[in-house]
């Protein structure tokens, strides 16, 4: 592994030289490392694109186990590799942490920013003595860590944490960890090209809050889909949290929820959407509606109708622009109202939607997030310079040279 390459840092000019002086650098390449113990792993994606093909970046993947609760499904070294395979992303199954030690990494990403999820050794307090400790978050927060979710300020992983790159400067303004850089999970939507599935019908995405608690709506809205979906010439997109099922079947007071859900899917027209690649459904789908969730926000970049299936959540900001172009449903009668006028094209809430992504979202079209996150590690890494630069003629000032 080459440790050591030439940039140039800083161009000058000389009126003597036809061509471009350019100061070259010897630097040390940034190591990062990223452990992976969730199946979800579309949110890196773009990210490892763009440091694998730059050469002052190394990388190291790793795959690890994810410990099982009775309230959160696990998952295994060897399903998340399956996954990465899928990619063709070169990675490393359940090493032991002398692996991560002799890479000697800069910086160390987490796909969870949760120490109960993972093997000791790659918890947060270890990671931290090894390197610079980060997360990528895997969709927006949209409500305040107040009350219920207090807890979350308490979160051992955020204490070690040296930042946690986030989607909006409207999420946590006051918090220095959280840096925002722009939406990685839907960065191969608004960059790279990638396409949400397309629909021969009028389609519509529906997620309950996967709490089933007060701040979910699954009680309140499941016969109206049920009804929906058998009445309709429609598509029905049923989004499914992975904590979903297990919540209902751990509750009591939910056999009629799990009852109607056995009878969704025995329609044609209904889709249980779950997976890594979930949002290929949920972005073709023409409407949205649903409980907050960070899948509201990822379907805001649409620019299509969102409802929002009101639980009273304490919502922060950028939850708040978000649901103020948004209609507002509180109980089925008033969601049938909203998406009878919506399937016949009366959208009044439209031209508030038009550039509100743009408006409340770390967003510029010109340059990937993915991009934006690989330059601020250049910026931030530890050792800017190890020798003094040395002037070369070059008609190429973004040449990098290799370096013993």
């Amino acid at each position: 592994m080459k440790n050591f390459i030439y940039v140039n840092l800083k161009e000058t000019s000389d009126d003597d030289v036809t061509n471009r002086l350019v100061e070259l650098t010897r630097i040390k390449k940034v190591n990062i490392a990223i452990i992976l113990n969730d199946v979800y792993v579309n949110n890196f994606i773009t990210f490892f694109l763009e440091v694998e093909k730059d050469k002052r970046f190394n990388i190291l993947i790793i795959a690890c186990d994810r410990i099982e609760y009775d309230f959160s499904p696990g998952a295994s070294g060897s399903q998340v590799s399956a996954l990465l395979d899928k990619h063709c992303i070169p990675h490393i199954v359940n090493p032991d942490i002398a692996t991560l030690h002799a890479f000697e990494p800069d910086f160390i990403f987490t796909s969870n920013p949760y120490d109960m999820y993972i093997t000791p050794d790659f918890r947060s307090d270890s990671l931290c003595t090894i390197g610079r400790v980060a997360h990528f978050s895997y969709g927006a927060t949209l409500i305040k860590w107040e009350g219920d979710y207090q807890f979350l300020n308490n979160n051992e992983f955020l204490t070690n944490a040296w930042r946690i790159f986030i989607e909006s400067d409207l999420i946590f303004p006051e918090k220095e960890k959280f840096v925002a850089l722009g939406y990685l999970k839907i960065d191969s939507y608004l960059h790279y090209d990638k396409h949400p599935n397309k629909f021969n019908k009028f389609s519509i995405a529906w997620k309950p809050r996967w709490t089933v608690m007060q701040d979910s709506g699954i009680h309140e809205f499941i016969d109206f889909f049920l009804t929906i979906a058998r009445t309709n010439d429609i598509i029905l997109n049923f989004i499914t949290h992975p904590m979903l099922f297990s919540a209902l079947h751990r509750a009591g007071g939910n056999e009629h929820v799990l009852e109607m859900l056995e009878e969704l899917k025995k329609l044609e027209n209904v889709n249980f959407i779950s997976g890594p690649d979930f949002l290929d459904d949920v972005l073709g789908s023409d409407v949205y509606i649903g409980d907050i969730s960070s899948t509201l926000a990822e379907y805001c970049s649409t620019g299509n109708p969102i409802i929002f299936t009101d639980t009273h959540a304490n919502l922060n900001q950028l939850g708040i622009s978000i649901i103020n172009a948004s209609y507002i449903a509180g109980n089925p009668n008033e969601l049938e109202l909203h998406l009878k006028n919506l399937m016949m094209n009366v959208d009044s809430k439209r031209a508030l939607r038009e550039n509100l992504y743009a408006e409340i979202f770390t967003y510029d079209d010109t340059i990937s997030t993915a991009k934006r996150l690989k330059e601020y590690l250049f910026h931030h890494r530890k050792d800017a310079t190890s020798t003094s630069p040395i002037l070369m003629v070059s008609d190429d000032a973004n040449k990098i040279w290799p370096a013993d």
